[in-house]
């Protein structure tokens, strides 16, 4: 009984640190290392998601005007930059997707230029998800649907064959991708950036698909309620399958992420002076980051992990976004699918000499 006070004592004379005293320092940790590398990028990327709303249309216009006046900027007047762009004179179905690959054709565009001064800061949608990565169905059959949406986009009928012929083979893709990572233990942070942003670019090929066959066709209520529902029924799925990976990719990074706490010492006029340095480290990404306090001078050695490891997953914002994203998009679904708008780059190019420039 004296030998467990004694314990007591010496903890509550400072040798420990109290769950709230944990709590406070993991909390300053997390918002230490925000927007470093040691924060895992697993989101879905920004262009997706800018053009997965109802919004999408006009999302389109601002990046192309934006777009323009960058290369303008750069090149100066093209004169022939009309004709460079007139293939985009007339998109059908600029919505959703559409929009999307859109954007994607028209920064490939301005890349290819290579004139701008601000080309070093663009940065292409494949390139910001996969990286330097050499082999990935997932990625393949994305890029071969951007390929094939730029070849036939002027025509509904064969690019709606496209769409269901590419969107099955990524589907499958998907599946298979899914399943290393849940069942053959093949989880990592690229894999997860992979399947989430090859799902939300899957659904809405899947969405573009049901777009493209109410346009094309006419289509009862009755067909149009049958859109809706397998397309509500995809995204239940894809929720699902993301809530059992996050699950899985949590207990994988709580096996990569560890934290130290080490005393510094440094020497001043005054004499000695320390601190402690508390520091996230990952092993899987090899980073660390993480900051240094004055006020705790280092005494004792500081045992945050758990305590930082389930503060971290709890306000990882991140987290809650990608498990929001598949719900988010069963909202306004049949008015989603009935969107049908026209592209023309004209309304954004420069009116020639003499005329004043327009929107339409």
């Amino acid at each position: 009984m004296s030998g467990r006070c004694s314990k007591e004592k010496k903890e509550q004379s400072g040798g420990g640190w109290s769950e709230e005293q944990k709590e406070k320092f993991a909390a300053e940790l997390f918002q230490s290392v925000q927007g470093t590398k040691v924060i895992p990028d697993i989101g879905i990327d920004d262009s997706i998601l800018k053009y997965s709303g109802l919004d999408s249309a006009s999302a389109l216009d601002d990046y192309s005007s934006q777009l323009i006046d960058l290369i303008i900027k750069g090149s100066g007047y093209l004169k022939d930059l009309g004709s460079s762009l007139s293939s985009f004179s007339i998109v059908p179905n600029a919505v959703g997707l559409g929009a999307l690959v859109i954007s994607i054709l028209l920064e490939t565009f301005m890349i290819s230029l290579k004139k701008t001064e601000d080309e070093a800061n663009v940065s292409g949608m494949m390139r910001r998800v996969f990286a330097e990565e050499k082999a990935s169905d997932v990625r393949d059959t994305m890029s071969e649907y951007i390929k094939r949406f730029s070849l036939k986009m002027h025509n509904p009928e064969e690019l709606l064959y496209e769409t269901k012929r590419l969107e099955e083979q990524l589907s499958n893709g998907l599946t298979r991708l899914r399943n290393s990572m849940l069942h053959d233990n093949q989880i990592s942070t690229r894999s997860m950036k992979h399947w989430t942003n090859g799902a939300a670019f899957h659904l809405q090929m899947f969405i573009h698909k049901a777009r493209m066959e109410v346009a094309i066709s006419v289509s009862s209520s009755s067909e149009l309620d049958s859109h809706v529902r397998s397309v509500g029924e995809l995204a239940d799925q894809y929720e699902n399958d993301m809530k059992n990976l996050l699950t899985k990719y949590e207990a994988y990074k709580r096996s990569t992420i560890k934290t130290s706490t080490t005393r510094m010492v440094r020497f001043e006029q005054k004499g000695e002076f320390a601190y402690t340095k508390f520091r996230h480290l990952d092993s899987e990404l090899k980073t660390e980051a993480g900051f240094e306090n004055y006020q705790d001078q280092g005494r004792y050695k500081r045992n945050l992990e758990d305590t930082y490891q389930n503060y971290m997953f709890e306000n990882w914002k991140l987290l809650k976004e990608l498990r929001e994203y598949f719900p988010s998009i069963k909202k306004n679904l049949q008015e989603t699918i009935k969107q049908n708008t026209t592209f023309s780059i004209e309304k954004f190019l420069p009116a020639p000499e003499g005329n004043d420039r327009t929107d339409n």
